[in-house]
């Protein structure tokens, strides 16, 4: 019994193993066109990413073109305009300037484990009642760039 116990997490240790190690996007660029050119993300959205960014730490500010705070918008909702679930809202972003640029979709993984921060421009993201719609596919998201620790 204390055998097959033992094969039996070994396997299931090996195979989530495996599983994070497909969702690894280390690799990932936020150089413009370097994703347009694998027919995976719009240019548009690959070249408004920032090179550099800061999460906003005042839940209190108001994050325009919404007129929601922070607050309100930690764990809101994203779907795809087919209605196909993507993920929620971690972080909201600002550049050097502090000017709010960028969202946080956190997508995939069990119990947060192999879970990513991926990071959406704000002009992908439309506010739609109480949840944010986006027109990326959740494939095109998750080959966004990742938000600060790629293997949560």
């Amino acid at each position: 019994m204390t055998r097959t116990y033992g094969v039996v997490t070994a396997t299931a240790a090996v195979l989530l193993a495996a599983g994070l190690a497909a969702c690894d996007t280390r690799g990932t660029t936020a150089q413009s066109g370097t994703l347009e050119r694998q027919g995976t993300v719009p240019a548009a959205t690959a070249a408004s990413i920032p090179s550099d960014y800061r999460r906003v730490e005042d839940r209190t500010l108001v994050v325009q073109p919404f007129n929601l705070t922070v607050d309100k918008i930690h764990r809101m909702d994203v779907v795809a305009s087919n209605g196909e679930q993507i993920g929620d809202i971690n972080h909201v972003l600002v550049d050097r300037s502090g000017r709010v640029t960028a969202m946080t979709i956190t997508t995939g993984g069990v119990l947060g484990l192999g879970a990513r921060e991926h990071i959406v421009p704000l002009g992908d993201l439309r506010l739609q009642g109480d949840r944010f719609v986006t027109n990326l596919r959740k494939d095109q998201i998750e080959r966004l760039p990742v938000y600060g620790n790629p293997q949560r």
